[in-house]
């Protein structure tokens, strides 16, 4: 059969809630926090990237996601639920270059019954703590902020706890899964050539906005290794959207957060 597209939980949910005899309404409400939210959380992190940026480069940044890719289709789009899936992952970010674990323990559990995007900032808190703490204690770290989103995942996908059944067929770490959204998701490229079609998706998806971030990529190499520190923290976001990018789907890989912030840079 066809695969599941998404096993959104919490959004469907606030949107009947918010307006009940028209919840396409509740989306579009959610889309709108979602979108503001998310700006505000690149303006904080464009203030601790460490350079020093502006007003001005800050509301720049925050308009260069409000007009391309993720930004743009929280409002063509809004009707679907990636909206404050993005919201949660931005919060994440922003978290966890502030020091707020507590938040990011919030935002990643709660992104669990919504779309797990959230949990793409797993590099961002491990490059970004890796100096903080030793070994062992980074691991028993770890497990604090991401043990409750870990174990929320185990819940939905391998018992009947949440939503009364037991899902077989939502399990992102099946290889089956995978495979199958893999080749779903990408037919509408109208070509076999997936590995190289892709890329070039991903790259048209911001345009111009990758040639700013190697720019700034370029001029980050003059900073310093503490000043540097936030950047790489936020680079780790790679980590995650390339393994997005090659397995499940092309739209949810080029996440927002990752060229915006280094484009700033420069």
């Amino acid at each position: 059969g066809a695969p599941p597209w998404s096993f959104h939980i919490l959004t469907p949910r606030l949107a009947g809630l918010l307006f009940p005899d028209d919840p396409v309404k509740g989306f579009f409400w959610i889309a709108a926090g979602s979108f503001a939210g998310t700006a505000a959380a690149i303006d904080l992190l464009l203030r601790r990237v460490g350079f020093q940026t502006t007003r001005a480069e800050r509301l720049l940044g925050v308009g260069l996601f409000m007009a391309t890719c993720t930004g743009a289709f929280m409002f063509r789009a809004y009707f679907m639920t990636d909206s404050l899936s993005y919201f949660l992952l931005a919060v994440s970010c922003a978290a966890t270059l502030y020091g707020r674990d507590g938040v990011v323990v919030a935002a990643t559990w709660l992104g669990v019954f919504n779309h797990e995007t959230a949990a793409f900032v797993i590099p961002v808190w491990i490059v970004w703590n890796a100096r903080k703490y030793a070994i062992g204690a980074l691991i028993e770290r770890f497990a604090f902020v991401f043990g409750a989103a870990i174990a929320g995942y185990i819940l939905l996908q391998y018992t009947p706890f949440v939503l009364g059944f037991e899902p077989t067929r939502f399990n992102y770490l099946r290889f089956d899964n995978m495979l199958t959204l893999w080749r779903t998701t990408l037919s509408w490229l109208g070509t076999e050539n997936i590995y190289y079609g892709l890329p070039i998706c991903v790259f048209l998806a911001y345009g111009p906005v990758w040639l700013v971030a190697v720019r700034g990529g370029v001029a980050a190499l003059t900073l310093s290794r503490d000043e540097r520190r936030p950047l790489i923290a936020l680079c780790a976001l790679l980590v995650p959207v390339l393994s997005t990018v090659m397995t499940v789907d092309w739209r949810r890989g080029s996440q927002p957060l990752f060229p915006v912030v280094i484009a700033l840079a420069g």
